[in-house]
């Protein structure tokens, strides 16, 4: 499973997740994705409970 952490107002999230969505059409179904918008309260617990702070360019 892949989780994308993404923001409903980032400017670099839609591209990131054509690319990740295109990769994952490669692997027919082998990968599980898990979307979470970092504005809601759910996923902003869940992004800072990982080490990762980046974001795509």
């Amino acid at each position: 499973m892949i989780e994308l952490f993404y923001s409903p107002i980032c400017p670099y999230c839609p591209k990131a997740k054509r690319i990740l969505l295109e990769a994952l059409d490669e692997m027919e179904g082998e990968v599980h994705l898990d979307e979470i918008n970092v504005f809601s309260l759910d996923g902003l617990k869940r992004a800072k409970n990982t080490a990762l702070w980046l974001f795509p360019r």
